[in-house]
């Protein structure tokens, strides 16, 4: 008889943060080598969801059509983010946006070809990945959002999301299809980050039944919407992916699970006195960026104490049921089940006095639907103390605004390979937390030691500055910012024009 599969079921959630994608990339590098170096083990390691916003949002892409499709998933994903990514590539020719995607939508179905790319011993994964692509609209959708006191208020929202379920062997094709409304379109969207690129246009109308699911009025025009950056107002969604996990992984909320946040943290300060009163005042400009940088962080933050906080709950839940249920006898536990229509509960009215009180108390404290999770934060923090550094003095492609990066393959490789070391220095003792066995924690190991293209503290450019680019990459930054300047100034001719 055939073991039961007892595999540990992943979820991850990605920042955004531009070229530093890059150590996004080298993360799930490392993290998909050990996935696939245990995918026949039934004990081993299962990536059920993903999901992400900007930069995140394309390194999930990339992720999942690699793990799918049986690629040497950390290749895929070391070419799209090092070799291939470059500021040539992005930069716009035309006055509408500084950077913008037209060169990259044009070779990405080359570039995602299954056939170019050398395959994984193991082959495809054999069950569906979700994919999360977080969004912010520009024009904001209307729901109606019911009081305490039976009223409807109108209300309105930005944030916006597309997911998907991909399939085993689904090719490229699954990603560009249909037109306006492929997975390639929405991740191109949420990577659109307004500093430098233009917002995106997507097809929502197939997307009627699940806005009607979310209260959201009837579209407006034909449907199509105007999006950018999803990071701008939701950096890393940690529970919609979650969400997503429950519907496509089948059995994960009985099975052992753990979330990963992968956040490069460059927010942090690079010292101790930076924004006090022992530094210098700060700009108007310096603060603008400042604030900018620190708001996606924030509601990552909020995002992650509301999940720590359901968990707390979950805690507390336990406890009660331990102390109460005993205490509770068949008429008592039929009594709590008139609470609800029998409708309402999962459970028959004759059920156990624990699984009557969980499934009553959980649906009146808000936990039904819900489940407890173990989360964990792969980031440069894991790395920082053991070179005695901050994290902006690991980083590369943070300088110029985080987009640094794309100027430079060096700096690329830097973050890649951090990233690379991040999620190695994390899996031994991550995997230990959630009860994974020694022999497959040194399975994984192993194959992500043997994976590593390079070890980041060869190819480190964390240090680095605009001065220490070559001379020709720090021209084209020139080329840039005087591209820049042109839009600018085209921008607001055509706003006093009109």
């Amino acid at each position: 008889m055939a073991q039961a599969d007892q595999r540990l079921r992943i979820s991850v959630s990605l920042s955004g943060g531009a070229s530093l994608g890059a150590y996004h990339a080298g993360v799930l590098a490392a993290l998909t080598t050990a996935v696939q170096a245990l995918q026949d083990d039934d004990r081993g390691l299962r990536l059920d969801a993903i999901g992400g916003a900007s930069a995140g949002a394309l390194a999930s892409m990339f992720t999942v059509h690699g793990l799918l499709n049986g690629l040497d998933t950390a290749e895929v994903l070391r070419q799209a983010w090092v070799e291939e990514v470059s500021l040539d590539m992005l930069r716009e020719r035309d006055v509408a946006s500084p950077l913008g995607f037209r060169q990259l939508r044009d070779l990405l179905p080359d570039q995602l070809d299954v056939g170019r790319w050398p395959k994984a011993p193991a082959g495809p994964q054999r069950t569906p990945i979700g994919l999360h692509v977080s969004l912010t609209g520009l024009r904001g959708l209307r729901y109606e959002l019911e009081t305490a006191d039976q009223r409807v208020m109108p209300a309105i929202t930005y944030a916006d999301w597309g997911e998907f379920v991909l399939q085993p062997e689904g090719g490229v094709q699954q990603l560009l299809e249909p037109d306006g409304a492929s997975v390639l379109d929405f991740v191109l969207a949420s990577a659109a980050n307004p500093a430098g690129f233009g917002p995106e246009l997507l097809d929502r109308t197939g997307d009627r039944d699940a806005f009607a699911a979310r209260n959201i009025e009837e579209l407006p025009g034909d449907g199509r919407l105007w999006y950018t950056d999803g990071s701008s107002i939701s950096s890393e969604p940690i529970g919609r992916v979650l969400t997503l996990l429950d519907r496509v992984g089948e059995g994960a909320r009985q099975a052992r699970r753990i979330h990963l946040m992968v956040d490069t943290l460059s927010e942090i300060p690079e010292s101790e006195t930076a924004w006090t009163a022992d530094a210098e005042r700060p700009t108007w400009l310096k603060a603008l960026s400042r604030t900018l940088e620190i708001m996606p962080e924030q509601i990552l933050q909020d995002d992650l104490r509301r999940v720590q906080h359901v968990n707390h709950r979950f805690d507390r839940l336990d406890r009660l049921v331990d102390v109460l249920a005993p205490r509770l006898d068949a008429e008592a536990v039929a009594a709590l089940h008139d609470v609800f229509d029998d409708d309402d509960l999962p459970s028959s009215p004759d059920a156990d006095a624990p699984t009557a009180l969980r499934e009553v108390v959980g649906r009146v404290a808000g936990l039904d639907g819900k489940s407890r999770v173990e989360l964990d934060l792969v980031s440069p923090l894991l790395l920082a103390d053991r070179h005695d550094r901050g994290v902006p003095g690991l980083l590369a492609g943070e300088i110029m605004g985080d987009f640094g990066g794309f100027a430079d393959r060096r700096l690329r490789r830097s973050d890649f390979a951090l990233g690379y070391d991040c999620l190695l220095a994390w899996l031994p003792d991550g995997l230990a937390r959630v009860a994974v066995d020694d022999d497959i924690i040194a399975t994984a190991v192993d194959a992500v030691e043997r994976g590593r293209r390079a070890e980041w503290s060869e190819v480190e450019m964390g240090h680095a500055g605009f001065s220490d680019l070559p001379p020709r990459n720090r021209l084209a930054m020139l080329r840039l910012g005087l591209h820049t300047l042109r839009v600018i100034g085209n921008d607001i001719w055509r706003m006093v024009r009109s």
